[in-house]
Parts: C-alpha cells; structure tokens; sequence
C-alpha cells in the first residue's frame, strides 16, 4: 500500500477500489488482500478481506474489467466465505454482520449449529456454523445465495432446525 500512495492511488485501509476493483487512477487495478473494497456494492461500506477466496474472485473480477468485459460480476456479487479446521470440527462464516444485527441460532446437535445475523429488514447478511466434519457446509452455502438474493427470512424459522432452509430460501 506504501507504493500505491506513493504513486497517488487513494488508500484507506488498503487500496481503495470500486466494485469493478478499479483505483482512482483508471489505469490501475487492485485485487486481494491489498485493496480496500465497497462490501455488497456501494452503500458507503468498505472492507479487507485477507482470504484467498476474495484474492481468486477479485483477480477475475479486475482481469474481466481490464479487458472491458463489463458483463461479468463486481465485487457486488461476492459474498465473503471463509473456513477453518479445528481438529475434527469444520468452521464455515458466509458474510459479513454489522454492529446492529440481530442474531439466532438454529442448533441441530450439541456439536452442530449456526448462528444466524439478519439486519433491521430481516435479511441474512452472515451465517457462522461448526460442526463435525462438513456437516453444516450445504446450510453455510444455502445461507450464501440467501444473502446474495436478499432473502427476507423471520428469526423464528431460521432457529427452527426443523424448516428447511432451501424451503426459508424460496419464501
């Protein structure tokens, strides 16, 4: 980030992108664990992510952009995933909360559970589960595209293990 400021690029916790991961300068494009970038489009939230997943979909997202294919997906359409192994137990986050979410758990076992955050709208905005192996990796992915399509989903039936999410997803 030194160099990039150096050179006039804006830099605020990173280098400041927008969602087509372009600087300021219209020459210069920034991906990865170096650039600060507008979470979920534009309201005015930016962040750092120092994953590898966010690295892989920015290169393709400025790479795309770089060569005017302005069809394909903006850092808009990602959502944030990240993942841990913690001996024999799975760690999944989809999203990102905010200070002023509202949170639930839905738990299925005593070693396998979710833990849900929606904002004011009732919209999932983050999902963070463990469980044994991979237990929980296809309600984190379900959570994913809930985010991503802006589901409205009650407190209420997300903490229900026993509702579906597939069926919560579709309304």
């Amino acid at each position: 980030t030194e160099l990039a400021e150096a050179s006039g690029l804006d830099v605020a916790n990173g280098i400041v992108v927008d969602s087509k991961m372009q600087t300021n300068d219209p020459d210069v494009f920034a991906a990865g664990d170096c650039c600060s970038f507008p979470l979920y489009g534009g309201d005015g939230n930016y962040i750092r992510l120092e994953s590898w997943q966010a690295v892989g979909e920015q290169g393709d997202i400025a790479a795309s952009h770089m060569m005017d294919h302005h069809e394909v997906k903006t850092c808009a359409d990602l959502i944030p995933w990240f993942w841990s192994e913690q001996y024999d137990h799975v760690l999944q986050v989809a999203g990102i909360a905010a200070n002023d979410d509202i949170s639930c758990e839905r738990e299925y076992e005593e070693t396998h559970h979710i833990t849900f955050a929606l904002d004011q709208d009732q919209k999932i905005t983050s999902a963070c589960g463990i469980a044994p192996q991979t237990k929980i990796a296809k309600d984190i992915r379900l959570a994913m595209k809930m985010i991503a399509t802006g589901s409205v989903v009650s407190l209420s039936d997300l903490a229900d293990s026993s509702a579906a999410l597939k069926k919560l997803m579709r309304g």
